[in-house]
């Protein structure tokens, strides 16, 4: 199970260092309607992060049963890890390209419980880094053959460990808002400035780690 769990990390890590998510879950914060429109958000997508890796794991049970040879799951992490190089790559090369806001980030400023759940899902389901994320953890789970107790359990701690930052923000300002405004607005600004150079380096670090998982499980079969 510890193996299992230290397996997943990167891709946890990955989640929970993804400025698209952290930057989003800011402007519901500070929002006008920030305390059930934080809560609605983290509640969207922490429920998305359970089910796409839930389903990914069952899938790589399903695709590897036997335990003791988990080649589908090398596969995918060396897959997984070589598009996430090409993505960080491409991004870097682009990072002083225009930095202007998207509309629907703009549109946060503005949202309502129902459209910030709305916009968890969306976000968090929508990215196709995060999507290698959450197959690449959830492969990994599931081909290790720990049983479907252990296997509910390593999907409930990877959750909360990509959810993490996220959750951590919501529960701070819920708790502390007049300490957390004026530092939740500094986060917000400084991401916004360096969003395409951390997304680069996160992609390529990850994604390294991830084809060295790969590769190294597929040389030692």
């Amino acid at each position: 199970m510890g193996a299992m769990i230290v397996d997943v990390l990167p891709a946890a890590v990955g989640v929970a260092t993804s400025p698209v998510l952290l930057i989003a879950v800011v402007l519901v914060l500070l929002s006008e309607r920030a305390r059930p429109a934080s809560i609605a958000f983290a509640a969207g997508s922490v429920g998305t992060i359970a089910t796409i890796t839930g389903a990914a794991a069952v899938l790589g049970g399903a695709a590897d049963p036997d335990a003791s040879s988990p080649m589908f799951m090398y596969w995918v992490k060396l897959l997984g890890g070589a598009v996430l190089v090409v993505f960080g790559i491409r991004r870097w090369r682009g990072r002083h390209e225009s930095t202007e806001q998207p509309a629907w980030m703009a549109s946060l400023a503005h949202t309502t419980p129902a459209k910030a759940l709305l916009a968890g899902i969306v976000v968090t389901a929508a990215n196709p880094k995060h999507l290698v994320f959450f197959v690449a953890a959830g492969v990994g789970i599931g081909a290790a053959g720990l049983g479907a107790a252990r296997e509910s359990l390593g999907v409930a701690v990877f959750v909360l460990l990509a959810g993490s930052s996220m959750l951590l923000l919501v529960f701070g300002c819920l708790i502390a808002p007049a300490w957390a405004a004026p530092r939740l607005v500094a986060v917000r600004t400084w991401l916004e400035h360096h969003t395409a150079a951390l997304i680069a380096v996160i992609l390529i670090v990850l994604g390294v780690i991830l084809v060295g998982q790969g590769l190294g499980g597929l040389v030692s079969r």
